[in-house]
């Protein structure tokens, strides 16, 4: 199942997902481990692909009792473990996103609350499962970044907090792997998990939120952390080359379809960086041009969208648009107002 390309269009791949479960549904008993592990993996990202695209997800239940069937019969098989410490991980990645867009578009199948709630409880036992399988510290992180990635998105700022701090020890083996393997798409997804916590403590004030006093120290070490860092990915080389390679943006170039993986790295850059210099935490030797580069990184996004948009306009296929148009007219706003709050800053 790992074998499975994602780096086709999501289209094809939520096509594919369905065929696959469809045909564990026809030809494999109910009781079949394998048919619970093929419905658990294509569903979470049936999941995933339709709730970001504003649709329901009637089947939920069913996948929801594939995983905890899953977990049932790894407590009974001690050699099953791995595959299901493996399977969960793959599920629990695909459900994460789900989640950020269930929560966005107010959806009630499933209910942001519920699904939480079960991720939680599934995130407990792929830890423990964790701690009793992987010795190897370098494995151990890589299933850590996706449950940091999970905390950072609660609404309890004790986990957004706890998540930040897990961030900050796994991600140093994510960047010595991208040194060691130069696998720099893996520390990509490490750094954009990092920049969405770093937002939310800013934008949230996370550094007095928990005991009602603030700590300038802290604020003032993420904003700086949030602009070096989205420097770090936006400068970097094989980022230039991912975003010619699926989406050329420029002056004059062929209209695109969406990417919403693309549209998902522009934003977390943007907001990071955002966040960071209307916190009015940023230090006076902070890194230069910290607001030129909100600026900049504001405009990608709607420059990116806009392409888009002369591409969907021609093919009336609007739908799949309307959550990041209203997350980048979000972001445009926020940072439109906080520069005439601040009595304005350059266009």
């Amino acid at each position: 199942m790992t074998t499975l390309d994602r780096r086709r269009d999501r289209a094809s791949c939520a096509e594919q997902r369905g065929a696959l479960v469809e045909a564990a549904r026809v030809l494999l008993d109910e009781d079949d481990p394998l048919r619970t592990q093929l419905t658990a993996f294509g569903l979470s990202y049936l999941l995933r692909y339709e709730i970001t695209r504003g649709g329901t997800a009637g089947y939920y239940p069913e996948l929801a009792d594939a995983v905890d069937r899953m977990i049932e019969r790894a407590g009974r098989d001690e050699p099953g473990r791995a595959a299901v410490l493996e399977q969960l991980e793959m599920v629990l990645y695909d459900l994460n996103s789900a989640r950020r867009a269930a929560a966005w578009h107010h959806l009630d199948r499933p209910r942001p609350e519920s699904l939480t709630a079960d991720m939680r409880r599934w995130w407990l036992i792929a830890r423990e499962l964790r701690d009793q399988l992987l010795d190897d510290e370098r494995e151990r992180t890589y299933l850590d970044h996706d449950y940091a990635a999970f905390l950072i998105e609660s609404e309890d700022p004790a986990e957004v907090l706890a998540g930040l701090e897990l961030l900050r020890e796994v991600t140093p083996e994510r960047e010595r792997a991208a040194r060691r393997e130069g696998r720099w798409s893996s520390l990509r997804v490490a750094y954009r998990s990092y920049l969405r916590g770093l937002a939310t403590a800013l934008d949230d004030r996370l550094d007095k939120r928990l005991d009602g006093r603030s700590d300038p120290v802290r604020a003032a070490d993420w904003a700086r952390q949030a602009v070096q860092i989205a420097d770090r990915v936006r400068e970097h080389p094989e980022t230039d080359t991912y975003l010619r390679r699926r989406a050329d943006t420029g002056s004059g170039g062929p209209a695109v379809a969406l990417d919403l993986a693309v549209f998902a790295l522009l934003l977390d850059l943007a907001a990071a960086r955002v966040a960071a210099v209307l916190s009015g935490e940023l230090a006076p030797d902070a890194p230069p041009g910290a607001e030129r580069g909100a600026e900049d990184a504001v405009r990608e996004v709607n420059a990116y969208l806009a392409a888009v948009r002369r591409c969907d306009d021609s093919t009336g296929s609007l739908t799949t648009l309307r959550m990041p148009l209203a997350q980048a007219e979000a972001l445009t706003r926020r940072w439109e107002d906080g520069a005439r709050r601040a009595g304005g800053r350059s266009g």
